[in-house]
């Protein structure tokens, strides 16, 4: 028989699907504000987080959870916009600092 966390796994689903509708759809709103707004969605959102921490069936890690939200986020704005994690933009900053001298050629 499986451990007691992995039992209800469904049902977590079930919850985080639902405050995942709510936040897709606006859920209720009673005259907010759009600050007001985004911390009740913010609010839907670690809640979710907590949800899928306690109850998917394996471990999550959840720096690749946060990482994921905020690339999908952006990815939503348009097509140009991506999120770097923290290494690669490091990655990227050694790679391309330098300064350029006159000829086209680079120096350290």
């Amino acid at each position: 028989m499986l451990p007691a966390r992995k039992d209800g796994w469904w049902k977590g689903l079930v919850v985080v699907a639902t405050l995942v509708l709510l936040i897709l759809t606006g859920g209720v709103q009673h005259g907010t504000t759009a600050i007001e707004d985004t911390y009740e969605k913010l609010k839907v959102f670690t809640e979710i987080l907590s949800l899928v921490q306690a109850n998917y069936v394996d471990d999550v890690n959840s720096k690749e959870l946060m990482y994921g939200a905020v690339k999908g986020m952006l990815e939503t704005l348009d097509p140009h916009s991506s999120f770097m994690p923290p290494e690669a933009f490091r990655e990227m900053q050694v790679e391309t600092q330098g300064t350029f001298g006159g000829w086209g050629s680079r120096s350290p």
